[in-house]
C-alpha cells in the first residue's frame, strides 16, 4: 500500500492490496441491531462463538436498516473479535406504518424515546441515534415504525 499524510497530518493509506485474506469462520444469519450511517453497523447473531455482537464496516454492506435480517461471512480480527463481510439482506425489517409523535427523551450520543399513542405495541418508541438527526425534547417527528424481536 501507499502511505501519505492528509491535510490534518494524519496518516492515510491508498492502493491497498490484500495479501492474505482473513480466514472465514463461517456463514451466519443475524439481525441488524445498530447502524452508524456512513461508518458501520452491528449485527446481532447468537451463532458466532466469539460473541453475539458482530461489527461490520460500511464497505462490507449495502444500505441496511435496524431490524433487517442478513446473511454474512464471519471472521475474527487480530484481537479475536468477530467481524462481518459480504453482508446480504435476506428479509428487510417490516414496517408497521408511518407515525407522528413527539420526542419525549434524548440520551445524547445514544438514543431517544418518541411518545406516540398510535403505535399498537406501546406509546414509547425507542430510536437509536444512528436512525435520527439532531433532535430535542418536544420536537414533533414523523417516523417509520417496525417491531423488534
Amino acid at each position: 500500500f501507499d502511505a501519505f499524510l492528509d491535510e490534518s497530518g494524519k496518516p492515510r493509506a491508498s492502493s491497498v492490496t490484500i495479501i492474505i485474506p482473513a480466514e472465514s469462520v463461517g456463514e451466519y444469519r443475524g439481525r441488524i441491531d445498530f447502524v452508524e450511517q456512513g461508518s458501520h453497523a452491528i449485527i446481532f447473531c447468537n451463532g458466532v462463538e466469539a460473541g453475539p455482537d458482530i461489527f461490520v464496516a460500511r464497505s462490507q454492506m449495502g444500505s441496511v436498516n435496524v431490524g433487517d435480517e442478513v446473511l454474512f461471512d464471519a471472521f475474527l480480527d487480530e484481537s479475536g473479535k468477530p467481524r462481518a463481510s459480504s453482508v446480504t439482506i435476506i428479509i428487510p425489517a417490516e414496517s408497521v406504518g408511518e407515525y407522528r409523535g413527539r420526542i419525549d427523551f434524548v440520551e445524547q450520543g445514544s438514543h431517544a424515546i418518541i411518545f406516540c399513542n398510535g403505535v399498537e405495541a406501546g406509546p414509547d418508541i425507542f430510536v437509536a441515534r444512528s436512525q435520527m438527526g439532531s433532535v430535542n425534547v418536544g420536537d414533533e417527528v414523523l417516523f417509520d415504525a417496525f417491531l423488534d424481536e
